[in-house]
């Protein structure tokens, strides 16, 4: 790129660069001018070079934040009547709880006080933006799209703290220069608005928040449409946001500094409103275009598109052209033309502003307009789900509206009609004037609007590289966008803008070919739309007769021109051809490429010295000083210069000795090299590097060979192990196409040899970001209710699907030796774009999954029962390709929630007999309550899914018949060892979990611990995969609510590798946490800990302790952590009693428990009495807080639990058991010895 770059610099002629005229030189070489010229440039490179640590420092360090920046400041006088008519629109205002204040003065919030009072007014603070974020950094010219030297990512907006109190209304004063100072393009203006639609988001549940922005301009019309704007007074704008699509808008780049889409984007998007969707183009004024529209709408119908298209046409369309239009699929939409009041009578862009008519077409939600001159080569529909606006870069800081998102809104028409007056086009036409209204738009990839165009400045590389990209196969760009004449109007046999110097960088023979394949397969009665007028083949003819008398080097001109359009045209060209020859009517050109060329057009027989006689009618570039029209001055003064120099003298290439043979060359090129130099010195030091280094973005890529050392396995592959695999498959005869990933060479030449009948397509993937690390991708917490920030996960490159259909993926895995193996983000990036590619399988048709790796590849991405075959380290899967596409509708780890925070409930009806709750009881009974109050409270909730509980022989026939009567289906197990849990530990059994694979009856367990309640029914959890799961510590599950897929090959998979692998606390938790490290995180409220954290400040305490006693309940499922509460007192929680179990304490959820207890049967709730022992325990430890005269002061309440007076044990003096311990195990501390249960 930087090649690139440079070389369009080179393109100014030595003239320009030095600002020397070419009579100066003739009379006199200016040497003091070189001189000056040498003396500044070299003062620039050594400035610079000084001037780079502070631009180091101030990139990586952020300066801090002033107290005042006038930026921000806005000098409107508030109308507070038409305040408060606003104010009194708003439903139910007299019911608020809270209103926010952003960017007003101290004067503005008391008269806000005074307006609306008995309220809570919250003056909300935002920090400034940094003073080197600019509206053009925000919206550069050019990203890296391909992320060949870095990914792109744009600077930050701090964001607003958001307040803890529910506001209802948010109030912000926007600044807004005067229109003709570029208002809209305004950074701080920018950064309020998002700051507000952020403030609004963090709304919890179905609340409805409204934003009120004080200005005198308009403000973002699509982050807040028109559609959404409740009132207008004055300077008063109210809106009442979609808060779900406003999240959703403010998940992408906060400009086009980066991608709103990924370059290789999910073609296949399922959208249940395909009927609210549509392509669009417009004709108006001319019926040159139809051809182009006919095989535009063509294209779409071949890349597989079903939506509709809509086609706007004026009077000037003839019936017979609409009916061609309607033949090629358009619908037909007649409209009234729109006049630009600022284009001259019967200039090109008169009529431009009739594309505005598209915000009418109301009967749809979405609209993909594209230009007429396009050719869709790939499947698009995956742009409905962008929002408006969404388009391609086109220069500077603006977009390109050749293939454009947009909205259909009558309100949004309004606002573009009435600044038609007010607003200039940069340049005269419609492209310009939308961007000036749509000032915040977001950047999809080039490839989604390639032109079709050589910058002068391109060299053989660039262009190579571009013309590969006009004729790949399979396709690589989307849609293809042809610039200068077209190809309908030219010869069929090439590209006629050879034959025309000044268009020479529209021309391109192989774009040329791909149009005219699109029209070879239209039927015969649309190709006659194509058909040439007599102008227009008298035109071409003269083109190519003037290239051919000035031997254009390209050589086109000479070819034969065998085009059948063009019969007898020599005849037409002799009949035509008057006395005095007048020039042709070219056909018109659009407005991109009529931008780019010079007005000025010779009419009339001229002398040149260096070309000779021009003829008459042959139109050329006019090289004196034209002054351009004022709507196209900017467009010249960039792009004008480099067409200028191709036919004034090549660059660097002129005869400056026949100019004047006294000038001193040498110093030109002296004075070349040093600037050279020292730009090649900046950009070595450049801040951009410097950046590199201290952290990398860049993604090396496949396409360029480098090599990323995390992908790489070093396993030699036994290729008889893969013989036999292939065997394994249904048969081996059909295995056609096979797709390679991560093989090297040789070993892609090894499976050629293997399989020499299949056709091997090598795949090429993207390696994910070096800053990418499991640690990111599985956060310890995420911002589930979104008060601050909406979590989003890390990027991973997707990989490109091939256009043949394949049999066989194989992909070779890398595995590490050390612990940590099953974490590696490379291998989970293989994994999961193996399996986006067998998704993307249509139909029917079977693919199997190859992984060539020596450990087990993610078991609950690709499950053992899918597994046909192993043989060594070759695993071949033949997967379920509908469940592999749900699962790959989830996030890639637990740093989303795979699940929304506030689910539907009843939303999921699945297979209920084949789906049960479970839990397990083994080596003690104490559980036992535990489990009859859980099934009370899931029946209590309505669910109606069997209850299975796993207990061993230690649960005897006594307790078994309580579990029954409470719901539970009963089954026995053996207790299953941990190995390398010390004999008589708590966790000697807790392997036992395992069986709950072995419940194969059932397709899905919702597995939850005994010691916990359901106070919300959550059978939709039923609808998740394996594992889903709430987030525990660190990387890892809490197994206590998760769900598991019964399968005896995976409870084989567990108990293969119990003495391999390490569980990290010793238990089941930390084992399952190995084996199943691809997990999906649901929202902690489906099992919320009791547990009150030290560092917890009072406000968090007495939230979670209003979680705990909410009525309707907020929580889905409560965890008791701590003491148990049917071993606890009724009266209080125990665990205030016992100084280390302070945090788990909670009298609210205590009796939150207790309520479920009262509702149990008599029967039941037997099941629930105390042993000797465990009354003693408790006295004892609340004798001890006595003793300690805790601050909590429970221990002085009363007891009058009635569980206390009633014994089940044949020793039921608990009292004199106290006395015992009194008497033999009383420390010096004060603490008797410990004999509590677990």
């Amino acid at each position: 790129m930087c090649k690139r770059r440079f070389q369009r610099s080179k393109a100014y002629d030595v003239d320009k660069l030095f600002n020397i005229s070419i009579q100066d030189k003739m009379a006199k070489c200016k040497l003091h001018h070189l001189k000056l010229v040498l003396a500044v440039n070299i003062s620039c490179v050594f400035a610079t070079i000084l001037y780079l640590p502070m631009v180091y420092h101030h990139e990586l360090v952020s300066p801090p934040v002033s107290q005042f920046d006038p930026r921000y400041v806005s000098n409107l006088d508030i109308s507070w009547e038409e305040i408060k008519k606003v104010i009194r629109t708003i439903p139910g205002n007299k019911k608020f709880h809270g209103i926010g204040l952003l960017n007003l003065n101290k004067i503005e919030t008391n008269h806000w006080k005074q307006v609306i009072h008995n309220l809570d007014h919250v003056v909300l603070h935002l920090n400034y933006a940094e003073k080197n974020v600019t509206w053009d950094t925000l919206y550069p010219e050019w990203i890296d799209e391909e992320q060949e030297y870095g990914i792109p990512i744009c600077q930050s907006l701090p964001k607003i703290e958001e307040p803890k109190k529910q506001l209802d209304l948010i109030i912000v004063k926007l600044p807004c220069r005067d229109h003709k100072a570029n208002w809209s393009r305004d950074v701080a203006r920018l950064h309020l608005q998002l700051a507000a639609a952020q403030l609004a988001v963090s709304s919890k549940g179905y609340h409805p928040v409204h934003l009120l922005f004080v200005t005198k301009c308009f403000p973002l019309p699509n982050l807040f449409p028109c559609k959404e704007l409740v009132l207008r007074e004055g300077n008063m704008w109210l809106y009442k946001p979609n808060l779900d699509i406003l999240r959703e808008k403010l998940r992408l780049p906060v400009g086009s500094c980066e991608l709103a889409l990924p370059l290789n984007p999910k073609e296949q998007v399922l959208s249940g409103n395909s009927h609210r969707e549509a392509y669009a183009t417009i004709l108006h004024s001319a019926h040159v275009y139809v051809c182009g529209a006919i095989a535009a709408a063509r294209s779409i119908r071949m890349t597989g598109s079903t939506r509709d298209l809509i086609i706007l046409v004026d009077e000037t369309t003839s019936k017979y052209h609409r009916s061609g239009l309607e033949a090629a699929g358009w619908k037909i939409r007649t409209i009234q033309r729109i006049r630009n009041p600022k284009a001259e009578k019967n200039a090109y862009n008169e009529w431009n502003y009739s594309k505005f008519r598209l915000w009418q077409l109301t009967d749809y939600d979405k609209i993909i307009f594209i230009d007429a001159d396009l050719l869709v080569l790939r499947n698009i529909d995956f742009l409905f789900s962008m929002p408006e606006i969404s388009a391609t870069g086109n220069h500077g800081m603006l977009f390109n509206s050749g293939v454009m998102v947009i909205e259909p809104s009558n309100c949004t028409f309004q606002l573009l009609m009435d600044h038609v007056t007010q607003i200039d086009s940069y340049n005269g036409g419609d492209q310009g004037y939308l961007n000036e209204i749509f000032t915040w738009w977001h950047r999809i990839p080039k490839h989604m609007n390639f032109l079709k165009h050589f910058w002068i400045g391109d060299d053989e590389a660039v262009k190579e590289k571009k013309t590969k990209l006009f004729g790949a196969d399979p396709l690589i760009l989307y849609v293809l966008h042809y610039v200068g004449s077209k190809p309908w109007m030219c010869f069929r046999d090439y590209d006629c803008n050879w034959n025309v110097d000044f268009m020479q960088e529209y021309a391109s023979d192989v774009a040329h070919e791909k149009w005219w394949k699109v029209h070879d397969e239209m039927p015969g009665e649309l190709q006659q739309f194509c058909m040439l007028r007599t102008k227009q083949k008298m035109q071409l003819e003269w083109d190519r007769r003037f290239a051919e008398k000035w031997k254009y080097a390209d050589g086109h001109w000479r070819r034969k021109v065998e085009d059948p359009r063009f019969i007898d045209r020599e005849n037409e060209l002799r009949q035509s051809k008057p006395p005095v020859p007048q020039p042709p009517h070219r056909a018109p050109l659009d407005p991109w490429t009529k931008s780019r060329l010079s007005r000025c057009v010779l009419q009339a027989f001229q002398t040149s010295p260096e070309r000779g006689p021009v003829a008459v009618g042959i139109r050329v570039p006019c090289y004196h000083p034209i002054q351009p029209l004022e709507s196209e001055k900017d467009m010249y003064q960039r792009r004008f210069q480099r067409s200028k120099s191709k036919d004034v003298e090549k660059p660097f290439h002129f005869p400056i000795h026949d100019k004047n043979p006294k000038c001193n060359f040498y110093l030109l090129k002296l004075t070349l090299v040093i600037l050279l130099s020292g730009n090649l010195l900046a950009f070595i030091y450049s801040p951009t590097v410097c950046h590199h280094n201290h952290g990398s973005h860049a993604v090396p890529s496949w396409i360029w060979g480098r090599s990323d050392l995390r992908y790489e396995s070093n396993l030699d592959i036994n290729w008889e192990d893969i013989a036999k695999v292939i065997e394994a498959m249904s048969d081996g005869n059909e295995v056609q196409e096979i797709g390679l990933l991560n093989f090297n060479v040789t070993e892609i030449n090894r499976w050629k040899h293997l399989t020499p009948e299949s056709d091997h397509i090598v795949l090429h993937i993207d390696y994910v970001a070096k800053n990418v690390t499991w640690d990111s991708l599985y956060p310890e917490w995420i911002d589930e209710e979104q008060e601050g920030e909406v979590p989003i996960c890390p990027y991973f490159p997707k990989l490109e699907v091939p256009k043949k259909r394949l049999d066989l993926i194989a992909v070779k895995l890398p595995c590490n030796d050390d612990e940590n193996w099953a974490r590696d983000v490379a291998r989970l990036h293989l994994q999961l774009a193996a399996a986006e590619l067998a998704a993307a399988s249509k139909g029917y048709h079977p693919v199997h999954l190859l992984f060539v790796t020596k450990c087990f590849p993610i078991p609950n991405l690709f499950t053992c029962k899918e597994l046909v075959s192993r043989e060594g380290n070759a695993w071949l899967y033949n997967p379920n390709l509908n469940v592999l596409r749900e699962k790959l509708q989830l996030p890639v780890g637990s740093c989303e929630l795979a699940l929304p925070f506030k689910p539907k409930e009843h939303g999921y009806s699945g297979n209920e007999h084949r789906e049960a709750y479970a839990t397990i009881l083994h080596s003690v009974d104490v559980y036992v309550c535990g489990a009859i109050a859980l099934a009370q409270s899931i029946r209590n909730v309505g669910s109606k899914r069997d209850l299975v509980i796993l207990v061993d022989e230690t649960i005897n026939g006594y307790h078994r018949s309580g579990l029954e009567a409470a719901g539970w289906k009963v089954q026995e197990i053996q207790r299953i060892r941990n190995p390398k849990a010390e004999k008589d530990s708590y966790n000697e059994w807790n392997y036992s979990k395992f069986r709950l694979w072995q419940l194969t009856d059932y397709d899905k367990i919702i597995f939850i611990d005994a010691d916990m309640l359901v106070l919300r029914n959550i059978d939709f959890l039923f609808s998740m995969p394996e594992i889903s799961a709430t987030g525990n510590d660190a990387t890892l599950f809490n197994s206590g609510v998760m769900v598991v897929e019964p399968s005896d090959c995976t409870f084989q998979l567990l108990m293969d590798h119990v003495d391999q692998i390490e569980s990290y606390n010793g238990g089941d938790q930390g084992y399952l946490n190995e084996i199943f490290t691809w997990w999906l995180r649901i929202p902690n409220h489906m099992n919320f800990l009791k547990h009150i954290w030290d560092k917890d400040d009072e406000e968090e305490k007495t939230t979670k302790t209003r979680l705990f006693g909410a009525e309707p309940p907020v929580l889905y499922v409560l965890h008791y952590l701590g003491l148990k509460p049917w071993l606890c007192f009724r009266d209080y929680d125990c665990n205030w009693n016992v100084d280390i179990l302070h945090e788990f304490g909670s009298n609210v959820a205590h009796w939150r428990w207790w309520k479920v207890h009262d509702s149990m049967s008599e029967l039941l709730q037997q099941f629930c009495l105390l042993k000797t022992t465990q009354k003693a325990q408790l006295e004892w430890d609340r004798m001890q807080a006595e003793k300690g005269n805790y601050t909590d002061g429970h221990w002085g309440i009363k007891i009058r639990d009635r569980r206390l007076k009633r014994c089940i044990d044949n020793f039921c003096s608990w009292k004199n058991m106290l006395k015992h311990w009194g008497e033999e195990n009383t420390t010096n501390n004060g603490f008797g010895h410990q004999r509590r249960l677990p």
